[in-house]
């Protein structure tokens, strides 16, 4: 559960890719970012680490030209001719700064990189580009990723050697969240 944005597109032009890099290279260290370059079994692209609590932006590109996830790079899975793949970025708990980052960052590629792209953002930023919107879905989910947290923590979930019945235990525990709960964490982010 968290807040995501899931991207896909194609680069204009392979050649474009060290050029790419190299911009992005140049903003991460403007801005202190980690990043980690990838050229290696046909996949081209670059990682930033944008925030401790978000997972990485990626930027890779399969054979074909198509943004592709880092797990194709590291199990090293076949994805050429499939450009529905994409990537993603969880940016839950890195906050309203860092999602607009990206968002900022998938425009330039747009803009400047891309022949084709396709964005899903749950925080709907990128549809509506209304902040407030974006803050008001963040603030609902860490509401209700509390709600979960403390019922599991007050449950008596008993640890047992099949995963799956605890998995089961566990289940039951979301299910009997009381729909008031959820009523009143969406009141609450609507005050």
């Amino acid at each position: 559960m968290g807040l995501t944005i899931y991207y896909s597109g194609k680069i204009k032009d392979k050649k474009l890719i060290p050029d790419l890099q190299k911009k992005l290279i140049f903003l991460s260290k403007k801005k202190n970012w980690q990043y980690f370059l990838i050229n290696e079994n046909g996949y081209q692209g670059i990682v930033l680490e944008l925030h401790p609590r978000a997972e990485s932006f990626s930027i890779i590109f399969n054979q074909d030209g198509y943004i592709v996830d880092p797990g194709s790079v590291i199990y090293k899975e076949n994805l050429v001719g499939k450009p529905e793949f994409g990537s993603f970025i969880k940016t839950q708990f890195a906050g309203v700064k860092t999602h607009l980052i990206v968002i900022k960052l998938l425009d330039y590629l747009k803009k400047n990189y891309l022949i084709k792209m396709d964005v899903e953002d749950e925080g709907e930023y990128w549809e509506t580009r209304d902040t407030k919107l974006l803050q008001q879905r963040m603030d609902f989910l860490n509401m209700a990723l509390d709600i979960v947290e403390n019922k599991l923590k007050h449950s008596k979930i008993e640890q047992k050697g099949n995963l799956e019945e605890m998995g089961l235990e566990v289940e039951q525990i979301l299910k009997s969240i009381d729909k008031k709960d959820i009523e009143l964490a969406r009141l609450l982010n609507e005050l």
